[in-house]
């Protein structure tokens, strides 16, 4: 928060009168006016003479420069509710979106896209482009509450090319990732963003990402990274990161660094040391995190082994109704999750409730061990028969993270905060989720 030019004794449009002070610069808080001219800070001192057409008491508050959210999704609601009043309540004016390898702005009206066209659709809004750049200019021409810094998906780009299969890309449709990822930056994208816990982002090896990177790292972007494991294989998930980084020459970004699971809480600490040592070998990482003990993201994400999930949610139904993949679906959670099977009163099942499921609204905010108990059912095939039953369409939040976990990474001095949440407003076609 720096003044440019002017005096005590001027004129403003705006003066914030007697607040207490938070310039960014981590001194301590100091009692101060600040006059403002159009959308400009002039001068920060004693205003007392100074004239203003709007003065704004500020005493007992604290008056500080706009919050950055590191981590949002807010590309999704930039067409049906550019107003973002949630982000601007909190006092963010800066949001980087298109994180976890989910860029709307790679989207287009096609049935592969039948996953973000829904997102869309459940609030009366369309794809309206063709590329990165079109859908720029619609979020641009339709306004936006805070600055909009767009990463690049990952995820959203291979399936533009791709489509949503397991397999690696060809010679052909590498170089056709390159060039709509550059198109991209030079029509202002910041960096290239991966969710590879997710399909069709999950699909691609270390090499593959180190590719994009490099593209990235040419026109000065960031890597955020949303890792492909956040539990069990935290650390080697961290490493593979570091991995493309290094090999890139990019700036990286962990994405909501956490550790999943009771018996990965601490994982943390080994995790940080090896960033430590990444920034010791001259490698760029920061992190993020969500200030929580809970996360939210797909039934099935959190459930179904990965090649269960590549395809359309069509065909995601078509294995868990056809009792021969059901079954071999189901014996590899078993065999992945031997606590998953009962629902003890330590049964993982207790902290993990349905999130968004439009097609059954009843059962949010429901557990998955209270809907088992009262259905008489295994949580296993219930979890089976209401994926089957939505497509896929269904989210679940997991209470499994731990307090001291949290507050490590919060420590941490490469750490930021961010919401991981998609901006909209109290009443707008979001509340009704």
């Amino acid at each position: 928060m720096a003044a440019e030019q002017g005096d005590s004794g001027g004129e403003y449009d705006t003066i914030l009168s007697g607040g207490s002070v938070l310039d960014g610069s981590g001194s301590a808080p100091f009692q101060a006016d600040i006059g403002i001219v159009e959308d400009r800070i002039r001068f920060i001192g004693d205003l007392s003479t100074a004239h203003a057409s709007l003065v704004i008491p500020a005493k007992g508050r604290f008056v500080a420069p706009g919050f950055i959210d590191i981590h949002t999704h807010s590309d999704i609601s930039a067409t049906f509710d550019p107003g973002q009043a949630s982000a601007l309540a909190m006092g963010v004016t800066t949001q980087v979106v298109g994180n976890c390898g989910f860029g709307i702005g790679f989207a287009l009206e096609e049935d592969r896209f039948a996953f973000e066209m829904r997102a869309l659709a459940a609030h009366g809004a369309r794809i309206r482009w063709k590329s990165f750049r079109e859908h720029l200019d619609v979020v641009e021409s339709g306004g936006f509450g805070t600055n909009y810094v767009p990463l690049a998906g990952q995820g959203t780009l291979r399936k533009r090319v791709m489509g949503i299969e397991d397999r690696r890309p060809d010679a052909t449709e590498m170089a056709a990732m390159r060039r709509e990822l550059e198109l991209a930056l030079e029509a202002g994208a910041w960096g290239i963003s991966s969710g590879l816990e997710y399909p069709p982002s999950s699909f691609a090896d270390e090499a593959e990402l180190t590719d994009l990177c490099r593209v990235a790292a040419a026109h000065g972007g960031i890597y955020a990274t949303h890792l492909r494991n956040e539990g069990d294989l935290l650390v080697e998930a961290v490493q593979e990161a570091l991995n493309v980084a290094e090999g890139a020459g990019i700036a990286l970004q962990l994405s909501h660094h956490k550790a999943e699971g009771k018996a990965n809480w601490g994982k943390v600490r080994e995790t940080l040391q090896r960033v430590d040592q990444a920034r010791d070998r001259g490698i760029d990482v920061q992190l993020d995190q969500y200030p929580y003990t809970a996360f939210m993201t797909g039934l099935g994400i959190q459930t179904l082994p990965r090649w269960a999930l590549a395809g359309s949610s069509e065909e995601i139904s078509a294995r868990l109704t056809e009792p021969a993949q059901r079954a071999k679906i189901a014996q590899e959670i078993r065999a992945s999750h031997p606590d998953w099977e009962g629902l003890d009163a330590d049964s993982p099942w207790r902290l993990m409730r349905i999130g968004v499921c439009r097609g059954r609204p009843e059962l949010q905010g429901e557990s998955i061990a209270a809907l088992s108990e009262a259905a008489g059912s295994n949580p296993i095939d219930l979890v089976l028969d209401l994926i089957a039953e939505t497509g896929g369409y269904v989210s679940a939040v997991n209470f499994s993270m731990g307090e001291e976990d949290i507050a490590t990474v919060m420590r941490y001095p490469w750490t930021s905060i961010g919401s991981d949440g998609v901006g909209t407003h109290p009443g707008g076609t979001s509340a009704a989720d």
